[in-house]
């Protein structure tokens, strides 16, 4: 799961906050001023290209992870999910271009479309960086307000617990419709609610520890081998009061790699938006019976959400 990693670019920018400051947001701060630095440039078109070449997306991720989580609890986060989210829908836009233009034997028709697309989609981003982040000022509003930590005190670590239960919990609940890629609760629907709880517990790693388990259902044996080898498998979870099942963990993470994979083969085919081909479909419903336990709504039996889900209680 490369592609939602914060890299260590990180590692160059300093520090603001005091030793006091929360984990939390120590580990957030990088992530703001790199974009508050990034937005500043002179240039908003060299500005955005830097987010684009950037790893500013899983920045954008982040922050969003945080406004899901919190912003029941305060209404300042259902501005930061929304903001965060229109940043990540513009550096994703992008990406999806730049990443399709760097595929071997391209048609000089595709490659002149796709550059198209990516112009336009750098010009938007730098639309939006001098209008709606103002250049940077946005991201410092946001590192300066996270900085107090008065809103960590209040949002307990029950309450976070109840938030990721429910991201689980909808997961379980939905009824998807494996005929579609982008449409409707599709095959990218799927992926998009079973990636938030990977970026929500790997933003409080803090809060939790893996304990080793080998009970998870035969079905979804192969996910946990892909989540295994995934960079997710690598996040240091550093002894929280709550464990968390091994092979439910690696289910879940494996399941949301595995999609991600199909998704960006449907997209160099240009075939997400249209209905699945028999292939994918088979392969998607095997993905969610593996994390499900079946395709009912509800799932069945002791399946790796249900395992999850249970471990936060």
């Amino acid at each position: 799961m490369k592609r939602l990693m914060i890299t260590v670019f990180f590692a160059s920018i300093p520090l603001l906050a005091s030793a006091e400051t929360p984990s939390l947001f120590k580990r957030l701060e990088r992530p703001l001023v790199f974009i508050e630095k990034a937005m500043s440039e002179t240039n908003s078109t060299s500005a955005a290209g830097k987010m684009m070449e950037k790893s500013a997306r899983t920045v954008a991720f982040q922050l969003q992870a945080l406004g899901r989580l919190l912003e029941g609890h305060d209404s300042n986060f259902k501005r930061l999910k929304k903001d965060a989210k229109s940043l990540e829908d513009l550096i994703g836009q992008g990406k999806k271009y730049a990443d399709l233009l760097e595929q071997d034997n391209l048609s000089e028709a595709k490659k002149n479309k796709y550059q198209r697309e990516f112009e336009k989609a750098v010009a938007k981003l730098a639309q939006s960086i001098e209008t709606d982040w103002s250049s940077g000022a946005k991201a410092r509003e946001w590192r300066e307000s996270l900085a107090k930590d008065s809103w960590l005190k209040s949002a307990q670590t029950d309450y976070l617990k109840q938030q990721l239960q429910k991201e689980i919990e909808d997961v379980l609940e939905k009824d998807y419709d494996m005929e579609y890629g982008e449409e409707g609760n599709g095959l990218h629907e799927l992926r998009r609610n079973l990636r938030w709880p990977v970026m929500e517990f790997d933003l409080l790693k803090d809060m939790f520890r893996l304990t080793q388990d080998n009970s998870c259902q035969k079905k979804a044996l192969t996910m946990i081998e892909h989540g295994k080898n995934s960079d997710y498998a690598n996040i240091k979870f550093t002894g929280g009061k709550t464990t968390l099942s091994s092979c439910a963990y690696y289910g879940l993470v494996g399941a949301v790699e595995r999609l991600g994979e199909i998704k960006d083969e449907l997209e160099k085919r240009e075939q997400l938006e249209d209905k699945l081909p028999k292939e994918i479909k088979k392969q998607a419903l095997t993905i969610l019976v593996a994390i499900r336990g079946s395709v009912d709504v509800g799932g069945d039996g002791d399946n790796v959400l249900a395992k999850l889900k249970n471990n936060l209680e």
